[in-house]
């Protein structure tokens, strides 16, 4: 472990930095100094100028990682598309899927994100904007679930991530492709017959293609 002017020193001298911003609640170093004006006057000591940046104050403050995934934990999206500045995305790699949708008129690109590290916010449906592989931005909804989707049981299975596109007919398996989660429709829901899953996915449509007009 280092101090803070361990810390600045190996900064400037191995990696050449001579600005160091810091954040208003950060803090650094085992000896961790309470305030700016101590990290500036041992900055200034070795060689590097610290600059305060202040605390955002704008519509979606308080901004922080906790508070931007409990954001997608519950729900909310377009909160934590403010708190971003941008929507929130997953990118991963579109594979083969139980074809449920498209014997059911909604095809689906599976999404497999790969990085298990990665946030998966609530599950539900969601509507959602998919960049395909040409770098269009297309108007989708977003199923984010427990296989099954249709079952007589609340048991959960594997989770998945699936998108019917509108008004898309592309090949898409094997590519790359981003979700952007823009608002939160409903809840996952199971259903007992497909047909009864079909007429939710009619409603779910027109719901997400509200939101995303």
């Amino acid at each position: 472990y280092k101090s803070a002017r361990e810390f600045l020193n190996m900064l400037h001298k191995s990696f050449g930095i001579d600005t160091l911003v810091l954040g208003f609640n950060n803090r650094f170093g085992h000896d961790r100094p309470k305030t700016l004006e101590e990290y500036r006057a041992i900055g200034k000591e070795v060689g590097v100028e610290v600059i305060p940046a202040p605390e955002y104050r704008g519509a979606a403050a308080p901004v922080s990682s906790s508070v931007i995934r409990h954001h997608l934990l519950t729900g909310n999206p377009e909160k934590a598309a403010e708190a971003l500045g941008y929507p929130y995305g997953l990118r991963g790699i579109v594979t083969s899927g139980q074809k449920l949708g498209r014997t059911i008129g909604f095809p689906t690109a599976n999404l497999n994100v790969g990085d298990k590290s990665i946030l998966i916010p609530k599950p539900g449906v969601y509507a959602a904007y998919v960049i395909t592989p040409d770098g269009k931005r297309r108007q989708a909804m977003v199923n984010i679930g427990f296989r099954p989707t249709v079952s007589e049981t609340e048991g959960q299975g594997e989770i998945s991530i699936e998108a019917h596109i509108f008004d898309y007919t592309g090949y898409l398996y094997d590519e790359e492709v981003t979700v952007e989660l823009i608002s939160f429709l409903r809840p996952e829901k199971r259903f007992s017959s497909t047909e009864k899953l079909r007429e939710q996915l009619e409603r779910d449509t027109q719901s997400a293609k509200k939101a995303l007009s």
